[in-house]
């Protein structure tokens, strides 16, 4: 367990500098053992909370396992698209890669319904793009990270991630329209949505066999 916390803070740390130089437009391993180096040293700090936090919540609802750990650097990864798109609203293809191979990894390691999985790539990617074409809405990173965490969680459990990420949307969305705060906070751009794509996903992998089974068990029973 205490090698999952610290591996945990480790890779909070590494999260700061992949940022870093994503939103630097250039390398930041130059500057590796130089905290000073990132810009924002309360949001690096609180990357590295918010990757130690996440791995707690693993811990504690999937237990030790490799699939915990993949979940745990999808997650990491997941923060790092937050915050890129925050701060660029760029959707970096290289880390939806790195989701992407996570994905394969544990389709092989846990023997998962392949099927299922790939339907799961699909789902909402697919209906995403055909928006996307048609009224040019929704951004191609969205689209890319919606079928890699759909490959990551499977068909049910990514069409769960992405009602709880539209909910969030649409509920924070509205009190940042009449609060006047969407101008001021993204400099009147579209408010990103891979943070909320991120929540969603999060709260399926900790969650997301309970609601289903919630769900299910209600109102199909």
């Amino acid at each position: 367990m205490l090698i999952f916390f610290i591996y945990s803070i480790l890779i909070g740390f590494l999260s700061n500098f992949i940022i870093y130089a994503y939103c630097q437009d250039k390398l930041a391993f130059k500057n590796f053992y130089c905290l000073k180096a990132l810009s924002n040293k309360i949001l690096s700090f609180s990357i590295v909370i918010l990757n130690f936090i996440t791995s707690f919540l693993i811990y504690k609802n999937l237990g030790i396992s490799i699939y915990s750990y993949l979940c745990f650097i999808v997650s990491s990864l997941l923060i790092c698209l937050s915050v890129i798109d925050i701060k660029t609203g760029i959707v970096p293809d290289t880390i939806n890669l790195l989701i992407f191979f996570m994905a394969i990894v544990a389709i092989i390691l846990t023997k998962y319904n392949i099927l299922y999985h790939i339907i799961g790539f699909f789902l909402i990617s697919g209906p995403f793009l055909f928006i996307s074409v048609l009224t040019n809405g929704i951004g191609g990173g969205d689209i890319k990270l919606f079928a890699v965490t759909g490959l990551f969680l499977g068909a049910i459990h990514i069409f769960l991630a992405m009602f709880i990420c539209c909910i969030l949307a649409s509920v924070i969305g509205i009190i940042l329209k009449y609060s006047n705060k969407t101008t001021k906070l993204y400099n009147g751009n579209s408010i990103p949505l891979v943070p909320y794509i991120s929540i969603g996903v999060f709260i399926t992998i900790l969650y997301g066999e309970n609601i289903l089974n919630w769900y299910f068990s209600t109102f199909f029973i």
